[in-house]
């Protein structure tokens, strides 16, 4: 199956990664599943994993849910 993570964060968190990813498009964006995080830009965010059974073989992984 195809995984993709899916993590959920603050909307304060995500405007931090939004400001980040404009004013450097190529800023590099790591989705550390195990430590429950995400690193960018020097900075990292706490998330939380979501997951969804797809209906079909295994879990698929939606990449950013914001609430």
């Amino acid at each position: 199956t195809l995984g993709i993570p899916c993590v959920s964060a603050s909307r304060e968190d995500i405007q931090k990664l939004v400001a980040a990813v404009q004013s450097n498009p190529q800023t590099e964006i790591v989705v550390d599943v195990a430590a429950k995080e995400v690193r960018f830009a020097g900075q990292k965010i706490p998330v939380t994993i979501l997951m969804r059974d797809s209906g079909r073989k295994g879990l698929w992984f939606y990449l950013f849910s914001i609430l």
